[in-house]
Formats: structure tokens, sequence, C-alpha cells
């Protein structure tokens, strides 16, 4: 399953105008348009775990790509030469053992997977077995994203429908695979080599494991804990199609990631001035990319080059 490279989720953040945006925010997709006026690319704010129910669920988002020239996302993991695994994994770096994953969490983890998959080994002896860091993360991988749809539905108050593949197909997949099944030229905004870095030097897949094994503890036990009710509220508005205004306010924090986001940021506006100055095109990534603390977010550098930012209400179809 190639799912270990789009596990990474970031959060969102708002800009300068925010003022005279506010009551238009709510949007997951935005039209682009460029300084002449000319030309309109279209971007959508993924939500790695929805799938292909929500994705046909708002037709208008694969009818703008029918009309694009060109799609860009972070690593155009499903384009016809690409591969997520290799993008974002490293199988030159030596193992570890599993307590250097997981620390003080490492019985917590052990206990909990065998509670929720029934195993009939620990994970810890899956992964001290494994040969190299990325068999490792592909094993973290491959637990961590169903317990995140498990998670999801238990919120949504849906059941966990297990029986098609596609329905383990994060969002980033979908629009990926539909991008080339229109032959659109496909273009990666991550570079390669810093991807795999910052995914060996900070642990995400078990930041990931760890963190959606506290939030399944905390839903099961009552339900009504402040992280659940904000990760509720998030998942429901994204299930319509909306953007969670709370997760935007409530992040306006002194520390940035400067790295994992802010560089990544710059870099992607960077890549696609240029295209979107003359080309119809589209865009497809993690929607805490879109707005960061006002100023550092792709939309918010792109407003400064020029560029006409205005959200596109979807319109369900049932």
């Amino acid at each position: 399953m190639k799912t270990v490279g789009l596990l990474m989720l970031s959060l969102l953040l708002l800009q300068n105008s925010v003022a005279q945006r506010t009551e238009k925010i709510a949007s997951v997709f935005w039209k682009i348009e460029a300084p002449s006026g000319k030309v309109s690319s279209y971007i959508l704010g993924t939500f790695h775990v929805f799938g292909k129910e929500w994705f046909d669920k708002f037709p208008e988002i694969r009818e703008k790509m029918k009309h694009a020239a060109l799609f860009f996302s972070e690593s155009n993991g499903s384009g016809p030469d690409a591969d997520p695994v290799t993008f974002y994994l490293d199988s030159t770096l030596p193992a570890k053992k599993f307590e250097t994953f997981f620390g003080a969490s490492s019985p917590k983890t052990d206990s909990f997977f065998m509670a929720s998959f029934n195993g009939p080994e620990k994970i810890s002896d899956r992964i001290n077995r494994s040969k190299n860091l990325m068999e490792q993360q592909l094993l973290l991988g491959y637990y961590c994203f169903p317990m995140m749809l498990q998670y999801r539905d238990a919120l949504l108050g849906r059941p966990f429908d297990t029986a098609e593949l596609e329905y383990y197909m994060p969002l980033d997949n979908l629009v990926e695979l539909y991008a080339d099944s229109l032959k659109l030229p496909m273009r990666p905004l991550d570079d390669p080599e810093y991807m795999k870095k910052k995914s060996a030097d900070e642990g995400i897949m078990e930041a990931e494991f760890v963190g959606i094994i506290n939030q399944f503890i905390m839903l099961k036990t009552d339900g009504k804990s402040k992280e659940v009710e904000t990760d509720r509220a998030s998942y429901r508005l994204f299930d319509k199609g909306l953007f969670d205004f709370s997760l935007a306010y409530n992040q306006k924090r002194e520390e940035i990631d400067w790295t994992t986001n802010v560089a990544r940021n710059k870099r992607w506006a960077t890549i696609i001035t240029e295209d979107l100055m003359t080309k119809n095109c589209f865009i497809a990534v993690g929607i805490g990319h879109l707005f960061l603390n006002k100023k550092y977010g792709l939309l918010d550098l792109l407003e400064k080059k020029g560029f006409k930012i205005t959200p596109v209400t979807l319109q369900m179809h049932h």
C-alpha cells in the first residue's frame, strides 16, 4: 500500500487580508487568477484521510481538472514514473530499535496494536525484524493509516468499510490518479532528498502513530475531550468541502515550523509562479499549506506576487 509518504499531516493558517476574507474563507477549493487577468488556475487543499467518497461528492473538482494544462502536487506519487515510497523514504538508512521510535510510549503502542489488530505478535517484534528504516516506516504507515480511517469514520458516525481497496486511498492519491488519467503533465513540488532527510530526522511516522493512538483512547474512554471534539468539527466540515476556522485561528502561535512548512511553501510558490502566469494549472497540496500565520501560506505568498485569490464554493453532489 503506497500510503506512507502521504501520511504527513500539516495544519493550517490565514493571511494578511484575512479581515476582508473572514466570511469567505471556509472553502477548501480556491481560484488563482494571474495578474494579467487572462489565466485562471485552481488549488485544492487536501486532507489526507478523505478518499473516493469525498472526491465523488464534488464533481466540480474533476471538471476544473479537465480544463487544466498542468498538474502540481507535493510528490506526484501516483504519476506513471513516481512512487511516494521512494520519494519519501530511504532504504540505505539503518533500522532502529522499536524503543528508539516510541520511547516512553512503547508499551502503550504495543498493547494498543495487539488490541486493535488481534495480531499473533507484537508490533515491536515486527519493527525489530526489519532490515532498514524504510521497511520500518512502511510498516508503521501500513498500520497507522487504517487506524486513521477508523478514527475518521468513528468521528463522522459512519461504519468503517474495509471491502474496497479504493477506500484506503487518500485524497492526494485519488487526485493524482485522476490527473494521470487525463494525461496532464505532472510536476512535483517537493525535493525528494530533502523529504527523505526530514522523514528520517523528525520521526514523522511514529509521531502519527502515537498521536492517533492517543486520540483513539480519548474517543473510546469519554469521547468528549477538547482534542476529540476539535477533530470531530474538522472532519465534519471537511466532509462538506469546508475549511475549519478553529484550526486556522487557534494556531496563531509564535513558533512556526520553518522547515517543514514555511521553507516548502516558499519553494512551491517559486516553482509554480511562472506557469501560473501563462497556463491554466491545477494544484493539490495538504490544506495546512494554503494559509500559515497570515503570511507564510502558499496562497499568502501568491497573493503577495499579485495573484487574485478567491474561494470556490463546492456544490455537493448526492
